[in-house]
């Protein structure tokens, strides 16, 4: 996380942290959201005015990704997310966003997460995971 903080422009130390919202049965069934809580932990370990905001919503339901191929996981994405005003409207265009997810597989629901940022006016400047895909 230090590493995408630092490629931001010095005259913006902040960014904002919008973790990549998770399927609803996955919430209930965890009882949590732990890529809110992997922002939280981030946003901490910056601790330079950093914020955390959870304003991609799903919009549509989405089928279990495992077992998906890249296209597959693409064609259930498409369109998934929306990007919602958060509590801090003012960061909106104005402060640089890092999406947060747990896993990279395809590259599906970080681009998704993306798109939706951007049509909403947030100024997207990086991805952050905890797990990538294995390179041959």
């Amino acid at each position: 996380m230090r590493s995408v903080a630092a490629t931001v422009d010095s005259a913006v130390p902040a960014v904002q942290l919008v973790p990549v919202p998770s399927r609803r049965m996955n919430l209930v069934r965890r009882g949590r959201s732990t890529v809110a809580e992997l922002a939280h932990a981030a946003c901490r370990e910056l601790g330079n005015g950093s914020l955390v905001e959870s304003v991609l919503r799903v919009r549509q339901p989405l089928r279990d990704q495992v077992g998906l191929t890249a296209d597959q996981r693409q064609r259930n994405l498409a369109g998934a997310f929306v990007a919602s005003g958060g509590a801090h409207e003012a960061a909106r265009g104005n402060m640089p966003v890092v999406v947060v997810d747990d896993i990279v597989t395809s590259g599906a629901t970080s681009a998704e997460a993306v798109r939706a940022l951007e049509a909403g006016g947030y100024w997207v400047v990086g991805v952050a995971a905890v797990c990538g895909p294995r390179r041959r």
